[in-house]
């Protein structure tokens, strides 16, 4: 129905870590991750990133930034816009429809 423009639609499951999550490894390197030869992730050069959901009601995008900070992605390069697309549209701001 819409989404915040600019906003990069990511599932929350993308962000999970397990064996039915391909691309994990891509995901990060894309974020500006590197992998050391021990296979831990350096955060160093990660983007920042804003995460939101539907609504204050969703669990998505929290389960999204603790997966983040599970796999060692810094704290202060995550935000996360708790009102959503519901308080968003509420506000009345500017939606971006897909075509």
């Amino acid at each position: 129905m819409g989404t915040i423009p600019g906003a990069v639609n990511l599932p929350f499951n993308m962000f999970g870590f397990s064996s039915a999550n391909p691309f994990l490894d891509q995901l990060l390197i894309l974020l500006g991750a590197k992998a050391n030869a021990a296979g831990d992730w350096n955060f160093d050069d990660a983007v920042e990133l804003l995460l939101f959901c539907n609504g204050p009601w969703c669990g998505q995008a929290p389960r999204a930034i603790l997966n983040l900070l599970d796999l060692g992605y810094p704290a202060e390069r995550l935000s996360y816009y708790r009102g959503g697309m519901q308080a968003w549209r509420s506000l009345g701001l500017t939606v971006m429809v897909p075509g």
